[in-house]
């Protein structure tokens, strides 16, 4: 819908009021001009080729020989007007930030520790911190990854972003078993403010203040035309060239050396002394994801593999991703160039990540979206600071009474090859007998070529032929010789699963709520469909939803809970990489979760479908979101014929033929017929062989009237030379 636009701050007198310009470049290369005359260039519609400014004296555009429009011309006025911004609307102010830290560490004392102090601002205000960890109290030897927000003041939508962030992972660490495993082994650092005098300030002006407060003048007091230096030019490395500015009334002044305001310093030192793999850098705007170099456009050594990591995470968030240089335009002196660049401290892989279409979107539906969408992005970075072995998918094929499972394995380290990997089945359903309870993968090589689909060999388990289809949960463990292991419980689902839900749109839509419409325009079955805007184009600057108001329900009649697969299909027009649309799940109504975010155009119609995978309750919510930025729309997004469909847990009920009894995961009583394997010897623990069993016959041969009460252990031959050893019980 709109391209994004770049928002310049050019302050040179006090005597006229902030305004807010749309400017018409002539080539890209004149946003080179604008930076070279002090001008801070925040976003930028590459395809309309235009910027948006906030200026003083517009005068300057005009000798420069630009063509503007007025879009806001007091932006003062604007933003007293503007009752939903008053005291930052469903924004945190700096002391929110500080009260929420206080809450949480009050509500989660193991996992997240007190705030404490980094240093201080200009004007000596804290610019706090927190660490997220088991025993957070420690200093353990784990690896360490920093994520900070708002160096530039009037950003507060990374704020959001972060705080929404330590909540999810401490409401979900005893819920979600890797994330309890990443903060078992992982020190999280967060420092939401890193420029709390200017953030502070934005709370009482017009909220488009962009420096630190630094004094430059030394006239003892504040002056917007001439004080505060651009904290994200102040960085030492490559510090002092043409992305950005030696003049103190620029909004991209650099300061006077480099390091010279004490929030750059406070930041410098923290990270020297934590040591981090990975920093990320929040701001806004844009929808970008940026890593170095900044300074130029030219590659880093890492540029590959940076590429590789931003394009993994654009999945989950749809974001542009590339060097500042390639997306926006060069800048000197910048925190990204400097965590990389600098030889302080051990290697840095660095990103910056600009959030959403501009700086102020108080749209509490907004700004959860714009949590959802960084969720999984910074769930992989934390994996990536160190050794992570992450299981993506199971391959499910069931053969008469024999499932085999088929792994999907990546390793998101970027550091190190993860050596001998091997997958065991820890555990299943008690009633289900484990035939081979473990693949060996080998070594797998860094991300983001460690990707792994064994097709060979297959982890195997009995189920009762009677039972055609379902599921039941599984605990995997992953290990290799580097020392990692991580256990993973997860549904595996088989055969074809129950219709629970199906809305085609053609009559009673009452269960569904929002801002989309039925149309007739197009359709994948006749003659309807939903759309975000019926009666053409959708708007700029808009967020279109619809909401499904009545849950789908996920209790079947035994009061078991039913494992869902959602699908819809599709079509869209959407301007790509500015425009997007989001498919989200919720289990309360309330917590969205996306599965799917779309951009660019699909003109045909499509199926989506995917298994939500971890169950987190009774009731299923489906919501499809529509954004768009300020400018260039389209005919939008087409939804038809959704559907929720729904795997039972299976309730295996044992007995001759099907599989043998079992008590704490061990035969009972009876040696059970493995496909394959006809000849099995039963020897004691002490070694002793006790029989030989011929299932050529394909039967379960009960034992318990023929051995002392003991364990066995079962040495089943194959007819390929293959052996699996079983334990049996025998209890009289």
């Amino acid at each position: 819908m709109k391209s994004l636009v770049f928002m310049l701050i050019f302050l040179v007198s006090t005597a006229n009021a902030r305004m807010l310009v749309k400017i018409y470049l002539h080539t890209p290369k004149n946003i080179k001009i604008l930076v070279e005359n002090g001008v801070d260039v925040v976003y930028y519609d590459r395809k309309s080729l235009t910027v948006e400014a906030v200026v003083k004296d517009s005068t300057l555009l005009t000798h420069l020989g630009f063509k503007y429009d007025v879009k806001i011309k007091d932006t003062k006025e604007w933003w007293e007007k503007s009752d939903y911004k008053r005291d930052f609307g469903p924004y945190y102010t700096y002391n929110e930030v500080v009260t929420e830290l206080d809450n949480l560490h009050a509500l989660y004392p193991d996992l997240i520790s007190e705030k404490f102090s980094i240093g201080q601002s200009w004007e000596g205000r804290e610019i706090w911190a927190v660490k997220i960890s088991d025993n957070v109290g420690l200093e353990e030897d784990e690896p360490t990854i920093v994520f900070h927000s708002a160096i530039h003041a009037r950003e507060p939508g990374g704020v959001s972003v972060l705080l929404g962030f330590i909540k999810y992972l401490l409401f979900n660490y005893d819920k979600d078993s890797i994330i309890r495993w990443l903060l078992n082994n992982r020190e999280i650092y967060v420092i939401p403010v890193v420029n709390p005098d200017g953030y502070v300030y934005n709370e009482s002006s017009d909220g488009y203040w962009r420096k630190n407060k630094r004094d430059n003048d030394l006239n003892g007091y504040f002056n917007e035309d001439y004080d505060g230096v651009d904290l994200n030019r102040n960085f030492s490395y490559q510090w002092g060239g043409s992305g950005s500015s030696n003049d103190p009334s620029s909004d991209i002044y650099r300061g006077p050396y480099p390091f010279s305001e004490p929030e750059t310093q406070a930041l410098r030192d923290f990270i020297n002394t934590v040591n981090p793999r990975i920093v990320i850098n929040y701001h806004t705007y844009s929808n970008l994801i940026l890593f170095p170099w900044g300074y130029e456009n030219i590659p880093t050594p890492d540029d590959s593999l940076l590429r590789s990591m931003a394009r993994y995470m654009s999945q989950f968030n749809g974001y542009d991703y590339g060097r500042p240089g390639e997306l926006l335009y060069i800048a000197d002196g910048v925190a990204i160039d400097w965590e990389y660049g600098d030889t302080s401290h051990p290697k840095i892989l660095p990103f910056t990540f600009e959030v959403g279409e501009a700086f102020w979107q108080p749209d509490t539906n907004v700004i959860v979206e714009q949590i959802a969408e960084n969720l999984e992005p910074n769930l992989f970075l934390i994996k990536a600071t160190d050794q992570f072995i992450d299981l993506d998918s199971l391959l499910v094929v069931k053969s008469d009474s024999i499932l085999n499972i088929y792994v999907r394995v990546t390793n998101f380290s970027p550091w190190d090859s993860a050596y001998n990997v091997r997958i065991h089945l820890e555990s299943t359903d008690p009633s289900l007998g484990i035939v081979d309870s473990i693949v060996f993968l080998g070594d797998i090589p860094p991300f983001p070529k460690g990707k792994i689909f064994n097709q060979s060999d297959a982890i195997s388990v009995i189920v009762p032929s009677y039972i055609t289809d379902g599921y039941f949960y599984a605990l995997f463990r992953i290990e290799s010789d580097n020392g990692f292991s991580i256990s993973i419980r997860k549904p595996v689902s088989f055969g074809l699963p129950d219709t629970l839900y199906v809305e085609d749109f053609e009559s009673d839509v009452s269960e569904w709520s929002g801002d989309w419409g039925l149309t007739t325009s197009s359709s994948h079955s006749p003659s309807h469909s939903m759309t975000d805007s019926p009666a053409g184009n959708y708007p700029d600057d808009a967020t279109l939803s619809l909401i499904m108001s009545v849950p789908v329900n996920l209790v079947d009649s035994t009061g078991d809970t039913i494992l869902p697969v959602v699908g819809f299909w599709q079509k869209y027009d959407l301007e790509a990489g500015y425009d997007f649309g989001t498919f989200s799940i919720s289990w309360d109504g309330k917590n969205y979760r996306p599965l799917l975010q779309i951009t660019g155009t699909h003109a045909i119609w499509e199926e989506y479908n995917v298994e939500v995978g971890e169950i987190r309750g009774d009731k299923l919510y489906l919501k499809f979101c529509l954004t768009s930025d300020y400018s260039v729309n389209s005919d939008g997004w087409y939804v038809d014929d959704v559907y929720v469909l729904g795997y039972k847990k299976i309730n295996p009920q044992p007995g001759i033929g099907e599989v043998a009894r079992r008590q704490h995961g061990e035969l009972l009583n009876t040696v059970i017929y493995i496909p394959g394997f006809s000849n099995v010897r039963i020897y004691t623990v002490e070694g002793r062989l006790m029989g030989e069993i011929d299932l050529s016959q394909q039967k379960n041969v009960p034992l318990g009237d023929k051995l002392p009460s003991g364990v066995y252990f079962l040495e089943y031959r194959g007819n390929r030379k293959m052996v699996i050893y079983k334990k049996m019980v025998v209890i009289k």
